[in-house]
């Protein structure tokens, strides 16, 4: 295992930001912001045999934009990071991205649903290689994580107060730029794509100390590597409240999978 753990220094950092109002609607604020920050790294490079010291700078450009309003919920905040490392030979810069987003909307009133998340982060490949806990260092171990997920889905009440019938399908996709076995071979980029069917029927406000769920999911997993697999289940969850101390619970199900990790014709 190579685990090179250093301590970084912090220099000096500012940031500009602004805010700004879109004329569209009044509740949608956009801040821009720009923040610069240099680091001593005394490891710079993990992947080099000898450890180097270097002062690192690092200038990310980015914004976030927040709405919340009756039918639209909106959390998003994106940076594109450079990095400067200028002891290094040869290439001496590195772009990163990051970005966290969810959304919320209500397309038709108490019905029509449609939520979507979406993100990009960095993440250690594998950790019996090189890691650190410095952002600033370099090392091939380290992969660009994206994923994004949309999902929409009907919601309605059954005989009142019945029960509420919720039907949802999940699309997700998710790709590293970086993917290694357990002998650490290095494949490159891998993607993997979710197809996520939900139907469930969850017990209305009727039903006080004895509450129930019955659901049925259906989840598709593909892989650029082979690694494919089909999952189904269903279940039935009762749970009765006795009194504030003692609850009875019981779950009944059944699930399949269907799975190929051969490789990939």
């Amino acid at each position: 295992m190579i685990n090179k753990v250093r301590t970084a220094i912090f220099l000096s950092a500012f940031a500009v930001v602004g805010s700004v109002t879109s004329a569209l609607a009044a509740d949608w604020i956009v801040i821009p912001f720009v923040e610069v920050k240099e680091t001593y790294v005394d490891d710079v490079d993990l992947d080099a045999a000898l450890a180097q010291s270097d002062f690192v700078t690092q200038t990310t450009v980015g914004a976030s934009v927040v709405t919340v309003g009756p039918r639209v919920n909106l959390n998003l905040l994106y940076g594109l990071t450079h990095l400067f490392y200028p002891g290094l030979e040869g290439d001496k810069d590195e772009f990163r991205h990051n970005l966290t987003a969810d959304l919320r909307t209500e397309i038709a009133r108490d019905f029509l649903f449609f939520d979507a998340q979406a993100g990009i982060t960095q993440q250690f490949i594998d950790r019996r290689d090189a890691f650190t806990s410095v952002d600033a260092a370099r090392t091939l171990n380290r992969a660009t994580v994206s994923i994004i997920s949309a999902s929409p889905y009907t919601q309605h009440k059954v005989g009142g107060n019945f029960a509420v019938l919720t039907n949802r399908y999940t699309y997700s996709y998710l790709k590293a730029s970086r993917n290694a076995d357990f002998d650490l071979n290095n494949f490159g980029e891998v993607s993997t794509q979710f197809h996520e069917g939900l139907i469930s029927l969850n017990s209305g406000t009727r039903f006080t100390k004895f509450t129930w769920l019955f659901e049925n999911q259906y989840r598709e997993v593909v892989t650029t590597n082979g690694q494919d697999n089909k999952i189904f289940a269903t279940s039935l969850l009762g749970d009765y409240q006795l009194n504030r101390q003692i609850a009875f619970i019981g779950l009944f199900g059944y699930s399949k999978r269907n799975a190929d990790f051969g490789p990939a014709n």
